[in-house]
């Protein structure tokens, strides 16, 4: 079941952002949630010692701010006839747009963030910019960056999942990552596949002769057993018949990327870090790698008790 209650849309004037809000709608809609468009304007935060200069910057900064609530009202005004019931409003508030809106998210306890990846970053190869990866880095809540792809669902969907017997303590997203594709996927139908990624430390360095090849064979075999019986248990309590496993030796970024390109997948469902109560620490390297490889959707999940470096 999918249980977002207040849904945060940052509306930065992407492309494909009519798209994105009418997906962010509809979630919205399917949970009962409050939806809030929200955008920051960036007038700068110089603050003179001079006092007529101080009000007349502050009175610059309220008219902008205005001026964008009014922009968003009128952006929310193309879709209001399809959610007459939906709890809708709007926020503008000045400075940096993902700072801004982690702070909003940290401030009014919102649980789901979503926006339209942000323009520009094509010409750079690249789906995503600088605030959706400040965003999925950062923000406490879940992210959900939507491309645009001129189909209001996603036919395939990919849970990349991490489980390791020595690190008990990433079972919980994995699972919530499962709850949340898993729910997404039977909502539409959509084929849900679950990806996990082992490898052997060092084992390029192991092939010197230091470990004979009959020695190495059978701990790689063990491994593999240790993290099929893994992934297999993870997946009983996610029951769903359009399901498929795929369990992938070698780098997780590399895997992810390459499976997400020949499988065509719509969505992205992935974890940014594993561990938590370390500020600062905000993307591992599987997750840094996969966002700037995929040209897809991407919902990024963060671990119970994940702290940003942003203060509200």
């Amino acid at each position: 079941m999918i249980d977002f209650k207040k849904i945060l849309f940052v509306a930065d004037g992407s492309e494909g952002e009519d798209i994105a809000l009418s997906l962010a709608a509809d979630i919205a809609s399917d949970n009962g949630a409050t939806l809030t468009l929200f955008d920051a304007v960036e007038v700068g935060d110089f603050s003179p010692s001079d006092a007529a200069l101080g009000s007349a910057l502050e009175h610059w900064r309220e008219v902008h701010v205005r001026q964008r609530l009014d922009e968003l009202e009128a952006l929310w005004g193309r879709l209001k006839s399809d959610y007459q019931s939906l709890k809708v409003n709007a926020k503008a508030r000045p400075g940096n747009t993902a700072r801004s809106a982690i702070r909003t998210v940290i401030s009014d306890q919102y649980d789901l963030v979503v926006k339209a990846p942000q323009g520009g970053a094509r010409k750079f190869g690249i789906v995503f910019g600088s605030t959706d990866l400040k965003l999925m880095r950062q923000c406490p809540c879940p992210v959900w960056i939507i491309r645009p792809a001129g189909r209001p669902t996603f036919a395939r969907i990919l849970a990349a999942v991490d489980i390791n017997p020595n690190e008990p303590e990433v079972e919980p997203l994995a699972r919530e990552i499962l709850r949340l594709s898993t729910s997404l996927a039977s909502k539409d139908g959509s084929e849900l596949h679950v990806v996990h990624a082992w490898d052997l430390f060092g084992e390029a360095k192991s092939k010197g002769g230091q470990i004979d090849r009959g020695t190495r064979e059978k701990i790689l075999s063990d491994l593999e057993s240790v993290h099929r019986s893994g992934l297999g248990h993870l997946i009983e309590a996610y029951p769903y018949e359009k399901t498929e496993v795929h369990l992938k030796r070698g780098d997780a970024g590399d895997v992810i990327a390459d499976f997400v390109e020949n499988k065509n997948i719509d969505l992205l469902v992935i974890g940014t870090v594993g561990r938590t109560g370390i500020p600062g620490l905000v993307v591992g390297n599987t997750a840094e790698k996969v966002f700037y490889s995929v040209d897809c959707s991407v919902l990024a999940l963060k671990p119970d008790g994940f702290q940003t470096p942003i203060e509200a």
